[in-house]
This record gives C-alpha cells, structure tokens and sequence, in this order.
C-alpha cells in the first residue's frame, strides 16, 4: 500500500513532515497532524503491534442465570509508540466460523477487556479473539488473536434439607422444606409414588426457587414423596424422600381417678393433636391388671376428641385409656389403678433449706422444703405441707402438686409455739386417700443483729430554730428513729448520756430531719429495725441557748399519735414594726402577718381532714429605754378553717346527727379566729395570722419569725379477705379516709400465719397498681400469668372527716 507520507525524527522532539505531492494534490485541508514517537517512518517493523495477548474462560451468574466471559490482557509494543495507541478494536469468529466481526473498539491506554455472554446464546462459544491496535492517525498495527474456550455449569445443586410431609386437617398432604441457598436455584421437582414405594417418573408438581417452601396436594392417602432442587443449568440434585403415613396418636398424659362419695370420675390431659376425635377406656375388675389385654378386660366408656373425663362408679379396679385419630389409629394406652402405696415418700428425704429475707423491711423465714419418692410409686395428685408445732397442734402450710414447696413466714407474726417443731410432708392420692407422712425437725430463724448505726449526726441553728439531720442507715430494715435530749455537755460517753437522756421524737424510717427546740445540751439518734433491735448510739453535743424572745408552743400530750411533721409552713414576711399611740391599759389588737395555708395546694386532696397545728413565733418589743418587759406587750398566733363553698353548701345543718366538724362554719365563708399553740382540728383550707397586743404607748412590737408545723393523723384500714378474681379487680378504701400511695397487699389463706400459698413449686405474688385516693388495682400472680385468690390490704393515710359526696 502506497504511502501519503513520510516522517523524519528530529531530537530534540520536533518532525519534520514531507508532503507526498503525488498522493496529496489536493487536498491540503485534510494534512494530518503526526506526533514524532512514531519514529521517522511508519515502515513494516515500526507499525503498532501486539505481542502478549492472553484470553481466559470463566464463567458467572446474573440474576440466577450462567454467563460465560473471556478475559483478554494484552501489552502494546515497541514502548516507543505505546503512548500514540488512540485505541484498541477487538474481533471476534466461532471455531466453525469463517468470518470474523468487530465487537467493540476502546481506549488505547485500556489492555484488558471482558466479554460476558448468556452461556445458552449460540452466537458464541469457543472461538478466537482478534485484538488488533489503531494509531491516533488511525493505522492499524499488526492483529493477534487468541483462541478462548468457554465454561459451563455442570455442578448439581446441594440436595433439599427437611424435606417433611404431613396429612392435613383440610384433607391433603402438607410438605414442607428448608430454601436451597444455590446462587443459580431455578426450581423445586416434586415427586409423587402411591402407594408408599412404588417408582415415581413424572414430575407432580413444580415450584419456582422464589415461592414460599411450602406445597399443599390434594392427596389424602399415604404416599413416597421425592424432591429435587434445579438449578438454570439444568442441572438436578439428588432425590430427597418423605415417608407419609398415617399418624398414630400419642399416650395420654395424668390419666387418674377422682373418687368423692362414691362416685368416681376419670380425668386426663386432652392431648395437643388435631387428629384426635375420640378416647376409648376400658376396665378390667383386678386393680393388678397391668395390660388391656389382660383377662377380663371390657370396654368402659367412649368420648369425643374434647372432652378430658368421664364418670363412673366407684369401682375397684384399673382403668385403661387410648386417644384414636381420624384415620383410625390407636396410641398406647395409659393405666390407672385404685391401688394407692401410701409409703411413697422415702424415708429420710424431707428437708429444707431456710433464709432470712426482708419485705418491705419487715423480715421473712423463706422455706423452701425439699423430699423424694420411692421410684415405683403409684402417682400422688398432690402433696400436704404441714408444721406441727412444739405444742402439737397442726398447721397445713399448702399443698402442691410435687416437691419442692415453697413458703415465707413471718416470725414477728407467730407466737411462741411456732419457733421450732417439725415439718411433715403427706401424700394425697387423687381418691382421697392420705398416705404415710415423713417428717423434719425445723427452727425458725430470727434477725437479732443491730441495725447499723448513722454515719453522720449534726445539729445546727437555722432560723433561731435546731435542726438536727442524720445520714440513713443502711440496714435494710429500719422502723424508725429515736431522738433524746441530755443537757449534759460534757464529753461523755454516748452510752452514761444515753441512760439519763428523755425521749424528744421517734422518726419514721424514711426520715432524715426535724427541727427542735434551741437548747443547749446533746442529742443522740438511736435506730431500731423491725425487729425491735437497737443499734448503736450516736450523740451531737449543741452550744446554742434558748433565748428570751423565742416563744415556744408546748406538745399536748393526748395520747395520739401524730406522725412527722407534714409541712413547716413559715409565714412570709421580714421584720413588721407596728408601734401605735396607745392610751395607758388599752388593749388595741394589731394583726401584724397573714398567709393562707391549703391542703389541696400541697397533698392533692380535696376533702375534710384531720390536723394537728403548732405555732411557734419569734418577737420582740422596744421602748425608747431598751427592751419592754412582757408586762407591756403579748404577741400570739390565729387560725381559721375554711371550705370551698360549693361544698359546704351541700353539708347538713348542726341539727343533723352528725356534727359538723368545722364547729360555726358558714357555707362560702371561714370560721371565727382561734387562738392557738397547738390545736387538734379538721379542714380544708387554714389560714393563719400573728396578732400582736400592745399595753403602754411607745412600745413597738416586731415580730420576726412565725412558723406553723402542721401534722396528719396517721390512719390504718384493713381491707379484711377480699376474693381477687383472676385478671385482677379494683379494690375501693373506706371512704371516711383519703390514703396516700402507702398500700401493702398479702395473700390469705385460713391458715392463722401470713403464709404465701404455692401450687406446682411456683409461688404466688400479689401485686398493686394504679392506686390513686379512692382505690387500688389488685392481681394475683402465678407463673406470669394472671389468678384469683384472697388478698388482705393495708392502706396508711390520713383520717377525712367526711365521705366524699360531701
């Protein structure tokens, strides 16, 4: 082939470009542009050129389907004119081709390419590739070609794995299947021979891979079935073989007879198999019988699939029961006999193991008492817990259907007799018979530790009041906190001051301060749990004097118990300084501070209740002289109850049998002022006031501190038995008493202890919700599930007045 032009190499990299005239006349527009690597000439040995090329089979899959590719990598040669290689064309015939195509073009700095084809397209196969180089000027460099076969997929697919066949209740066959996780699954083949073993040819049924691995046939009959997995290469896995046959039903389970005045009646447990639709019993007179098909044996009764007993007369003798399917077949029987061992715990084998537990503080013996039978004895339908105690008499903890037994008793609840004595364990047969008890020594146990004592103890002044607080302890059962007062302040010992000390306060256990009087002298803290222990003493010496100006209001010592103080409730306000023009001897009332204090603002309550009020004040008087003696002024605290008036107007008159409790209260209105140091009264709303009296001109009265300590009467009711239907009730209080979220719940039973009641060695719990100050929710739980059962409730509140309509 003629040549347009020739190229001289200049170095450093220029060209020098001839003009072939004779080939280029004319045609000057199109004068190429060459690019000097190409060397000086595009002779035969310089031209572009291949001369690695290397091509590799493989094979792949998309979407499940097998592709077959062939890789190429080539090299491009001599390294002087591979930068000039613009691109690669690559060509492609079949073995048994004559012609050759051109597949694709790409770029010239590329030196591998991969084919993919569809295995099954038969425009190709095995054959050459034809790799061939085109300059930038678009010479074509010398071609190489390459011969590639191609690969096939020829691997069966892994056989099916739980492949399982079942008659259905709707009257087929259900088969059933783990997915086959082969890259490529095309589909299930299922295979189907009847009877059972016969060859099976045709394919009975086709399931895609992506179908759910379940099939339903409409063949009700025993049968071989066979399943094979295929993938899209047509390749088949090994046959897989579920054997349906009529299923036999199982052995009935706790088949006993129940015998009550004469009259017996047989139970069972129904048995988990949709294919049962009748048990069969049969009776043989000798209760030695061990087989129906020992003499004598005769049909009994016949029920259907639901029913799990039948009566019969009280008959000597065993009894045999078989559960029979719908397709005819009997499972194996299951006996019962009137024959009762009544030795059948072993001897020696009653005995527990006891703890110490504490319940809401208050301790608790859990016992939980172990024993074993002898290994051919005739299945007792439960078992009798008793503790007969040091004087004899007998206790019946529960009953459960097998060891172990669990229970929890409280030793502050028990008297003398029941601190050791023994605990025997009794067989009940399911006719009534009690059998032989064996039995173990038992002592309860009894918390005797001290309590820890508190970790820190300190008095301070705040507001010219003491404030003593403590760190709690960390025994888990603390009852309370008691607080005496010694004058002493010597370094004593704690204990010397102790023994001369008087009781100030007891603190309930959730306590952790309380104001006193400012004194001087030591206090000391002692706990004491709920045993009645007492720990350590821990004494806080105080430094301060009771002053003059501070007037303390005095405990009336009633008999009632008032629990901490609820609320101290300051009256707001700085120094009042109310001085007046006052002739000799008068008496001119000033009210100097007011505030109104609420119970339905601070605990949420809306109703009458009782309270107990003490009102402590600090004043002084002036005159221009100094201090003014107490012979000229007096300075006292008031208070008034009052109502909301839409209530009161619904109250009853004073004629009516029950008294009203705020005394002359008009309806929307308060009651008088009272004067008051500490006052048992009831109400709704209180309002307080300092009143200051004044004697002689020039005195002036400030009163600088007024503070009111407001207490509730601290009330109890008991529920009594209440009957808890399974799924839980609603329980309503007394009305006559609005209860804080202070609720305690235990099981009754007709035992004299608080002993928790057990069935089937799980324990039954009682638990509380949603309680609000008119009812709480009650359950009884067993095995996480709910049950009835008879409770006892406590509620701790405050005593109303009045119920709640009013």
């Amino acid at each position: 082939e003629a040549e347009a032009l020739a190229f001289v190499a200049i170095d450093p990299p220029t060209v020098e470009m001839q003009y072939v005239e004779e080939l280029y006349q004319d045609d000057w527009a199109t004068f190429p542009v060459w690019n000097p690597s190409f060397g000086q000439s595009p002779k035969e040995e310089t031209l572009l050129e291949t001369v690695t090329l290397v091509g590799l089979a493989g094979l792949k899959y998309v979407d499940r389907l097998p592709y077959s590719t062939a890789t190429l990598t080539w090299d491009v040669e001599p390294a002087a004119v591979r930068d000039t290689c613009a691109f690669m064309s690559i060509g492609y015939r079949k073995v048994d081709g004559m012609q050759s195509r051109e597949l694709i073009q790409i770029d010239g700095d590329l030196n591998t390419w991969t084919h993919e084809y569809l295995t099954s397209d038969t425009e190709y196969g095995e054959g050459y590739y034809i790799v061939t180089p085109i300059s930038n000027l678009g010479y074509r460099g010398k071609s190489r070609e390459v011969r590639v076969g191609y690969i096939t997929d020829t691997t069966a697919p892994d056989p099916v794995i739980n492949f399982q066949g079942v008659l259905d209740t709707i009257g087929g066959t259900r088969l059933t299947w783990d997915a086959n996780t082969e890259v490529d699954l095309g589909k299930y083949n299922i295979f189907v021979a009847v009877p059972p073993g016969d060859f099976a040819s045709a394919v009975f049924h086709t399931s895609v891979w992506y179908e759910d691995v379940l099939f339903i046939s409409d063949y009700n009959v025993e049968a071989s079935w066979y399943i094979t997995a295929q993938d899209t290469s047509s390749n088949e896995s090994a046959e897989v073989l579920a054997e349906v046959t009529y299923p036999t039903p199982a052995q009935v389970q706790n088949f006993h007879l129940n015998v009550a005045d004469a009259v017996g009646l047989l139970t069972w447990d129904l048995l988990d198999d949709e294919y049962v639709n009748q048990y069969q019993v049969f009776y043989n007179p000798d209760p030695n019988a061990l087989s129906s098909t020992d003499p004598g044996t005769v049909a009994l009764v016949e029920v259907d699939g639901k029913t799990n007993s039948a009566a019969v007369d009280a008959i000597t003798g065993a009894y045999f029961i078989f559960a029979k399917n719908i397709f005819g077949n009997l499972g194996p029987e299951a006996r019962t006999s009137t024959l009762f061992d009544t030795s059948i715990i072993d001897p020696g084998s009653v005995g527990y193991t006891q703890e110490l537990i504490y319940i809401e503080r208050y301790p608790f013996n859990e016992l939980n008492i172990l024993w074993a039978v002898t290994p051919e004895y005739t299945e007792a339908r439960e078992f009798q817990v008793w503790f007969i105690k040091s004087d004899l008499s007998e206790v019946l903890l529960g009953t459960v259907e097998s060891a172990p037994f669990l229970t929890q008793i409280e030793p502050l609840a028990v008297d003398d007799t029941w601190h050791s004595g023994t605990i025997e364990v009794r067989p009940v047969s399911y006719f009534g018979t009690v059998g032989a008890g064996e039995q173990a020594a038992f002592t309860l146990l009894f918390d005797s530790t001290p309590p820890s004592q508190v970790q820190q103890f300190t008095a301070s002044v705040v507001n010219n009041w003491l404030e003593i607080s403590w760190s709690p302890s960390i025994s888990e059962d603390v009852a309370n906190y008691q607080i005496y007062y010694n004058p002493d302040i010597d370094s004593a010992p704690v204990v010397p001051l102790l023994e001369n000390a008087v009781p100030v306060a007891t603190a309930s256990h959730d306590t952790v301060w309380m104001t006193v009087p400012r004194r001087l002298g030591t206090y000391i803290i002692v706990v004491e749990d709920t045993s009645g222990n007492m720990s350590a003493a821990v004494d806080a010496i105080t430094t301060v004097q009771e002053t003059d100006e501070l007037q303390l209001a005095h405990t009336a010592d009633d008999g009632v118990t008032w629990p901490g103080t609820l609320s101290n409730f300051v009256l707001n306000g700085d120094y009042i300084d109310q001085s007046g023009t006052h002739s000799p001897g008068t008496e001119d009332l000033k009210p100097l501070l007011s505030s109104t204090y609420t119970f339905l603002e601070t605990i949420g309550m809306t109703n009458i209740y009782e309270a107990r009020l003490e009102a402590k004040i600090k004043a002084k008087a002036l005159t221009s002289g100094g201090y003014a003696n107490s012979e000229k002024w007096d300075v006292w605290m008031e208070y008034r109850t009052g109502t909301d008036g839409a209530v009161i107007a619904d109250w009853p008159t004073l004629d009516d049998p029950i008294a009203d409790p705020i005394e002359q209260a008009y309806p929307s209105t308060w009651t008088d002022w009272r004067r008051f140091t500490v006052v048992d009264t009831v109400g709704q709303y209180f309002e307080f006031r300092v009143v200051a009296k004044s004697k002689d001109t020039g005195v002036t009265v400030q009163v600088q501190k007024a503070l009111v300590n407001i207490y509730m009467v601290a009330r109890q009711w008991n529920s009594g038995v209440v009957s808890i239907p399974a799924g839980g009730t609603d329980v309503y209080f007394d009305p006559a008493f609005a209860f804080t979220p202070t609720v305690t719940a235990s099981l009754s039973t007709t035992d004299p202890q608080p002993t928790v009641s057990t069935q089937a060695s799980s324990v039954q719990t009682v638990k509380v919700t949603s309680v609000t100050s008119e009812k709480c929710t009650v359950n009884v739980w067993q095995d996480g599930l709910s049950q009835s059962g008879a409770v006892n409730i406590i509620a701790i509140g405050f005593g109303k007045v009045r119920p709640s309509p009013f």
